[in-house]
């Protein structure tokens, strides 16, 4: 990709102009109509990029709490500290034990927990999840949403028959003049994904799910 973008730069830019468009602003350079370099232009691309959404896309991505390590590890020690607690249990530390880790656990996870909204020239991105919920919220503007990228994770259900299930989404903004990750573990709509991605294309968003 890098080396098309300097050798085939305006091939690039017809076939994949959201692709070349963020190229351009993660090398902080980009070619002028008369094929000439152009240097510290990525504020200036970025604020060009702002195309009004059609509406908030809703419900496109489905959060709940994800069945990873870290929520099993949680309910392992948190049930393990219940059990403890019978008969004379409460009057040893090994329970309180057992509830300490499994509040850091669920401190990890409220910290980890993303989601992400969108409105017409804007996106949010809120952290936590209960206890927590919404402890941080960003909002920036739409023009530095870079990409959105998710790809399908395969294994085998009980009959050994693979299956494929969607992984987590990675998303890829620009904040400060700094390029930041962010990922929701979630489903996704897909029809209303769909819609989302044809709005953020508008908006030189690279949009990719990989099978």
């Amino acid at each position: 990709m890098i080396e098309t973008f300097f050798e085939q730069p305006e091939q690039f830019k017809i076939l994949a102009p959201e692709l070349y468009n963020q190229t351009s602003v993660l090398l902080n350079q980009t070619f002028t109509s008369n094929n000439k370099f152009e240097v510290d232009c990525r504020e200036s691309l970025i604020d060009h990029n702002i195309v009004p959404l059609s509406n908030n896309h809703p419900d496109v991505f489905l959060y709940s709490l994800e069945n990873n390590d870290a929520t099993i590890a949680f309910v392992i020690f948190l049930v393990i500290g219940i059990l403890t607690l019978q008969g004379s249990g409460y009057m040893y530390p090994p329970a309180y034990i057992c509830f300490s880790i499994a509040f850091l656990i669920w401190l990890r996870i409220e910290k980890n927990y993303t989601r992400l909204f969108f409105s017409s020239k804007e996106f949010k991105i809120h952290k936590g999840l209960l206890l927590f919920k919404n402890y941080k919220i960003e909002t920036l503007p739409l023009s530095n949403l870079i990409s959105v990228t998710t790809a399908y994770e395969y294994y085998p259900d009980k009959d050994g028959v693979e299956q494929k299930k969607l992984g987590p989404t990675k998303f890829t903004y620009c904040q400060d003049n700094e390029f930041k990750t962010g990922v929701l573990n979630c489903g996704i709509n897909m029809l209303r994904f769909n819609d989302l991605a044809k709005d953020l294309k508008q908006n030189n968003v690279h949009v990719y799910i990989r099978e």
